[in-house]
């Protein structure tokens, strides 16, 4: 498995903890990106309706990869959201900040859409060298990329056979 670039964290700001509407069921979007020397290496989109987008690997060389956004009927989301934890709801609005980085600057952000139209989510800030987050946000994130490789390794192999896909 690729070696993502995730972190070890302590919080360092906290914000309001989501509000009522703001439960498992009621995600509709989910979003993770990391970011490396505030360049990005990785973005993967999930929503209910079926959209998808993906960028990167989240590993350091992975800054010049293609952008896709597409629509898909495999579940994706589904499996996704089911691994959010009730635990990490209260910390929605979140910023954690390991001291001591080594390494490059990275950035680990993980955002939420609720059917309600409000989003919320966690943001990690380490050194690429650093220690990793919990071992579920590692979980979480690496679920994520999983689950959208053959889609997007799928659609890489296209748009090279095919220029007008770029």
């Amino acid at each position: 498995m690729k070696k993502l670039l995730l972190p070890l964290l302590i919080p360092l700001m906290s914000m309001p903890a989501a509000g009522n509407d703001q439960t498992i069921g009621k995600i509709a979007l989910i979003s993770i990106s990391i970011e490396v020397n505030d360049k990005p290496t990785l973005l993967v989109l999930l929503a209910a309706d079926g959209t998808i987008n993906r960028m990167g690997e989240g590993t350091e060389d992975s800054t010049d990869e293609p952008f896709v956004i597409d629509r898909t009927t495999k579940d994706y989301f589904a499996q996704l959201r089911s691994l959010v934890k009730p635990e990490w709801l209260p910390y929605l609005g979140s910023l954690w900040d390991l001291p001591n980085k080594k390494g490059k600057s990275a950035k680990l952000t993980i955002s939420f859409a609720f059917e309600d139209g409000t989003r919320n989510g966690l943001i990690f800030k380490y050194g690429t060298e650093s220690e990793g987050p919990p071992g579920e946000i590692r979980e979480f994130v690496y679920k994520a990329v999983d689950l959208t490789d053959s889609w997007y390794e799928e659609w890489k192999e296209k748009s090279n056979t095919n220029p007008s896909l770029k």
